[in-house]
């Protein structure tokens, strides 16, 4: 059923590609037009809705999977008939580290104020950050390196750090030669 509507649709699609521009000032033709138009972008919502639907059912059957912790790999799904493949996979995730955060415990533990740019906390401040920028930004380099030889600004730093999860994207595509070579079907952790 869904085939002979989208046939249909292709055919309505093709006769507007035929269409000249003198005919839009026909009533029947203006007509057929915005209603052609209304039911293909009516037709894409439904897919792209659909679509959205499958991609997070397959997430929520992951998660349900893997007793919801969100997979540190990618999981794929194989379909060696069709050639195609719906995979799962993690990314972003890691840590962020609030900079204003740092620098106000600086000044409370150590004394001084960064943005007078004065006492200790402005002298471990300025060792931790680049001077490229204003303001100015941590230097992960140096910051490691720092955190590495006191401990009292590691604890602050980590006080300061919040850990972002990873977010999940689906993607379908074809298989690879690889993939299609091994014949692989079914679930591939």
């Amino acid at each position: 059923m869904a085939g002979l509507a989208i046939k249909k649709m292709a055919q309505e699609v093709k006769a507007i590609t035929a269409m000249k521009g003198e005919e839009l000032s026909s009533v029947d033709k203006a007509v057929a037009l915005v209603k052609t138009a209304d039911e293909v972008f009516a037709d894409s919502k439904r897919a792209k809705a659909q679509e959205a639907s499958v991609k997070d059912n397959f997430k929520r059957m992951c998660l349900e999977r893997w007793g919801g912790c969100v997979p540190t790999r990618k999981v794929s799904l194989y379909n060696a008939e069709l050639g195609k493949k719906l995979v799962l996979a993690p990314c972003g995730g890691g840590y962020t580290i609030n900079e204003q955060d740092v620098a106000s415990k600086l000044e409370a533990k150590f004394g001084g104020s960064i943005a007078e740019k004065t006492g200790k906390a402005w002298d471990v401040w300025e060792s931790i950050t680049h001077a490229v920028e204003s303001p100015r930004v941590l230097d992960e380099t140096a910051l490691a390196k720092a955190m590495a030889q006191d401990k009292e600004l590691a604890g602050i730093v980590q006080g300061a750090t919040v850990e972002n999860a990873p977010s999940l994207r689906v993607t379908f595509s074809a298989m690879t030669r690889a993939e299609n070579s091994d014949a692989l079907n079914g679930l591939v952790e």
